[in-house]
């Protein structure tokens, strides 16, 4: 096949997987409920619509939801340009939904990563490394410098030195590392190698702990480098993992490199503005203080004038008064002389007048520049205060000199500023190493153009992203993983309504991993001697015993070698006291449940889990010392199962153990001492999906062996082993597991963890003890429950789906004494329209004053006495002779786990003919409340569900739950 057919392959692929994630429900997806939506008009592309916000995510991208209308089945369409305003959204979808569509959701569209991959995938042709994925010839090689470019290449077992040569050298190389053995470090020195070569790397793992813990590893390596403070590595994306973020965050976070190499410029952009702020101080102060000098310098010289003038006028006055005093003296002698002449001294007296009136302006002037020379004079005195107090503020320094230094540090700011800004652009440019999950890496935004890509988990990574990842290699490609761990998550290989060529399309292109497209192994997982393979064979994770499992189960055909002790971590106890631990629950696991959830063994591990607490394996109650979650791993298929577990131990245990249990996809890639796996199987004839693959290549395998392999001292496994081999296909690896356990591990028995009592013993028992799961025999049973009711305060819920006359009486006495305290009795049974006899046993326990419900096809059996739980299978009502156990649980979380189950057990279409006054309980949406009501639903506020009167069960089978 050519890359362009291959490509056109996966892209087709890519399409059919967008349709299946688009059509499967998602309820953890985030989703805006839109009422009173209306079309505005439309156009080629879709319809327009506006519609009333009333709940809007903030998680919700505008930029890629989708829509459905309330009520329908079919798949969720793609919307455009959404807006939101205020309480109004507008949105153009392709489909129409109506004119007024009552009700519509708005989703986040789960098909985004594929939509982009699918994108990604159409530029790999003929780039880089991507053809060597396919299939074709590549160039393998040994590096004789590994040991010179990796950090203590001598404590490497042979088979990580083989691998870390190959893939410092070849084109391509695939290195196998099943479980503990050193994969990490192993891709870690692959890394340290290229960086030691110059070359730039982008690494890539799926998940962000994966990226986080082998990029940890790498820079424990790679820290001597020169250029490793200052933007060398980069982690794209948040890391998640704390140690990595507390010993390395401000290496790898480009902000923060930014931020530190930035410290000591930004220090001195600060000290230079002080500094500019200063000297600009010290400026504004000297020519302030020159301006006062010179102010006092003018005031002095005009002072000068001034005086210069009224010495001007002083001597002109001078002059004048002189000449009038000589025109007096010639008119007294006119005066006294003989002969006086009058004219004379008119004449004489003119001009004395003339000099009176020459002597007006200059003594005006005179007046004028007295005045002036007082002002000045008081001007002077204050110039001189302000000149005296700026020259003090001044200093010495001359004006010059500051302008010259208040020149320089703007030249030095400047520089500095810009040094800071183009900070960013310098750590990306020392940046050789990218770490990111392969999501990211097909989502753009790579800080250069890696010459090595080193893909970890590469078992767990589909084709298209690894032929995308190996395109952007122009050197190396390197794909670290276990073809036999978890594979890629892909909706549409399982998808019943897409067609069998899009399924077949979708395993072939989708579901594959780069091993398996490549041929380094075969078709159905086996391993084929390949120049390009390195295979791992030590492991140092697990305990001899463990890793036998292991061999059996997942590598038969390459057992893994143990280069461990066989000495455990933890502290000693009775019922952990070797390597592999088996409890069998054969014969008891199949009282209550269904396949993917099992009361039995929720109590049972719950049990198991105290014991341990009580034996000091697990920190007590309350002592935050020691985190339970890093020596116990409690593992279970199923997430119903999951969350039964994680309410037990929460509630037995305490607050520090919620999150001790998850799924086996939630612990790939982590490791505990002590790890406990509930197969669940056992309450229900089907076995569920976890068992239904057989093979080395097969889903069960490889969940089974990622659920065995993540304990480091302890596996212990709890199974019903008798309903599980009379079930399981034939050659199962689970069949494997069972046969090697049973014949090597130590077995726990069940009554050790929960005991069968009698009726006479609960009298005597402890607070303690009492709240401990319990069976008892059937002939005990009536006496332990009546035990109960005697007891009960607050309710009492019998589910029993036949009744018998003879049995009633048994019971009638201590139901009605428990009325008569104000308990609350309520029993759950078949109505008589499928079991005629019920109706006189129904009418009597309604005139007693007993809340009854009936419910269609009921089947579930058990008793709710306040928080204690009966269940099994056993009818309490019924006449029978029957010879099963019951199991008694003190648990509010178990009882309301059971009542919820019990609740949604309803057959999908209500049966005819039901009889009025009986309940018919649905499971409405709550977006479809108000089309229920319209219907004649009624609300049951103590169940918190929707319901209706029997007589119009038929009106509703939309809803029948």
């Amino acid at each position: 096949m050519s890359p362009r057919e291959a490509v056109a392959g996966m892209r087709a692929a890519l399409t059919a997987e967008i349709t299946s994630l688009r059509r499967a429900d998602d309820a953890s997806a985030p989703t805006a409920r839109l009422v009173s939506a209306r079309t505005t008009g439309g156009d080629p592309t879709g319809r327009y619509y506006l519609a009333r916000v009333t709940a809007w995510p903030t998680d919700l991208p505008r930029d890629s939801a989708l829509v459905a209308r309330a009520g329908t089945r079919g798949p969720w369409h793609p919307v455009t340009g959404v807006e939101v305003t205020g309480r109004d959204a507008r949105f153009s979808c392709p489909v129409d939904l109506g004119a007024e569509p009552p009700v519509v959701f708005l989703r986040a569209d789960p098909a985004r990563s594929a939509i982009a991959l699918r994108e990604a995938i159409g530029d790999v042709l003929g780039r880089g490394k991507a053809d060597l994925v396919l299939g074709a010839r590549a160039k393998t090689a040994v590096s004789t410098e590994a040991a010179r470019l990796t950090t203590e290449f001598g404590k490497l077992n042979l088979s990580q030195q083989s691998a870390v040569a190959r893939a410092l050298a070849g084109d391509i190389t695939f290195i196998w590392g099943p479980p503990g053995t050193g994969k990490t470090d192993v891709v870690a020195r692959i890394v340290e190698g290229s960086l030691r070569q110059g070359r730039s790397v982008l690494f890539v793992a799926p998940t962000h702990v994966a990226v986080d813990q082998a990029l940890e590893r790498v820079c424990d390596l790679v820290h001597d480098l020169p250029d490793f403070a200052d933007g060398l590595v980069r982690r794209v994306g948040e890391a998640q993992v704390s140690s990595l973020v507390g010993r390395y965050g401000d290496v790898i976070d480009p902000d923060q490199v930014v931020a530190r190499l930035g410290a000591g410029i930004s220090t001195r952009v600060a000290e230079l503005r002080e500094q500019q702020r200063v000297v600009t101080g010290m400026l504004h102060d000297r020519e302030a203080a020159d301006a006062a000098r010179a102010a006092v310098q003018a005031a002095v010289a005009a002072l000068g004038r001034h005086h210069a003038r009224r010495a001007d006028i002083v001597r002109y006055l001078t002059t004048v008064d002189g000449q009038v005093a000589g025109l007096d003296r010639q008119l007294d002698a006119l005066e006294k002389q003989r002969f006086f002449t009058e004219r004379r001294a008119e004449r004489t007296r003119a001009e004395r007048a003339e000099l009176a009136r020459q002597r007006v302006v200059p003594l005006r002037d005179l007046t004028a520049v007295d005045a002036a020379i007082a002002t000045t004079q008081r001007d002077l005195t204050r110039l001189h205060t302000e000149a005296d107090a700026a020259v003090h503020r001044a200093g010495i320094t001359d004006a010059a000199t500051l302008r010259a230094r208040a020149a320089a540090i703007a030249d030095e700011l400047t520089q500095a500023t810009a040094t800071l800004a183009e900070l960013p652009k310098r750590v990306q440019a020392n940046c050789r190493l990218a770490a990111m999950t392969t999501q990211r890496g097909y989502q753009g935004g790579l800080p250069f153009s890696p010459q090595v890509v080193v893909v970890d988990e590469a078992g767990m990574v589909d084709l298209p992203t690894a032929v995308f990842l190996a395109s952007r290699a122009s050197e190396r490609v390197v794909f670290a993983g276990d073809f036999r761990q978890l594979p890629a998550v892909v909706t549409g290989e399982t998808d019943r309504q897409a067609t069998e060529e899009q399924r077949a399309t979708v395993r072939h292109w989708l579901s594959r991993d780069a091993f398996r497209a490549s041929g380094v192994i075969g078709p159905n997982g086996e391993v084929r001697e390949d120049p390009r393979l390195a295979r791992l064979g030590t492991q140092y994770r697990m305990r001899p015993g463990i890793c036998a499992v292991v061999n059996a189960v997942a590598y038969p055909d390459a057992p893994l070698r143990t280069g461990r002790s066989d000495v455990s971590s933890v502290v000693r106890s009775p019922v952990l006291s070797g390597p592999l631990v088996l409890i069998d629950t054969s014969g008891r696991a199949g009282l209550a449940g269904t396949a993917y959830r099992n009361e039995v063994h929720a109590a049972l591990i719950r049990e198991y889990v105290r014991l341990l607490q009580h034996d000091g394996v697990l920190p007590a109650r309350g002592d935050d010392r020691v985190d339970p979650k890093s020596v116990l791993a409690v593992i279970a298929p199923y997430r119903k199962q999951v969350k039964l577990l994680d309410g037990h131990l929460t509630e037995r245990l305490g607050k520090q153990f919620t999150g001790l249990v998850d799924t086996v996809h939630r612990f790939q890639g982590s490791q505990r001492p002590v790890v406990v796996i509930d197969t669940v199987s056992g309450a229900s004839r089907r076995l569920g999906v976890f068992y239904e693959g057989v093979g080395p290549d097969s889903t069960t395998c490889r969940l089974l062996n990622v659920a065995l392999s993540r304990a480091q001292d302890h596996v212990v496994v709890v199974a019903d082993v008798a309903h599980l081999r009379e079930r399981l296909p034939a050659g199962s690896e689970v069949r494997v597991m069972l046969d090697h356990l049973t014949a090597h591990a130590r077995h726990v028995p069940l009554d050790d963890l929960i005991p069968v009592r009698t009726a006479a013993e609960l009298g005597d028992l402890a607070a303690d003890d009492l709240a401990r799961p319990a069976f008892f025999p059937a002939d005990e049973v009536d006496a332990a429950v009546l035990w109960d009711f005697a007891r009960a305060a607050r309710r009492i819920e019998i589910y029993c789906p036949f009744l018998h006359s003879r049995r009633m009486p048994r019971f009638r006495p201590a139901l009605l004494a428990a009325l008569a305290r104000g308990t609350a009795v309520r029993l759950f049974t078949r109505g008589a329209d499928e079991h005629p006899d019920h109706e006189p046993i129904l009418r009597a326990l309604a005139a007693d004053g007993f809340a009854v419900e009936t419910r269609d096809q009921m089947h579930e059996k058990m008793v709710v006495v306040d928080d204690v739980l009966w269940h099994g299978s056993l009818n309490l009502f019924a006449d029978t002779r029957a010879t099963e156990l019951m199991m008694r649980l003190a648990s509010p979380v178990a009882c309301e786990a059971a009542r919820v189950t019990v609740h949604r057990a309803q057959p999908t279409r209500p049966r005819r003919g039901l009889p009025a006054g009986a309940r018919v309980y649905l499971k409405v949406p709550f977006a479809e409340k108000e089309e229920a009501k319209k219907v004649g639903a009624r609300w049951d506020g103590a169940r918190r569900q929707w319901y209706v009167d029997g007589a119009n069960a038929t009106a509703v089978t939309r809803w029948g739950d």
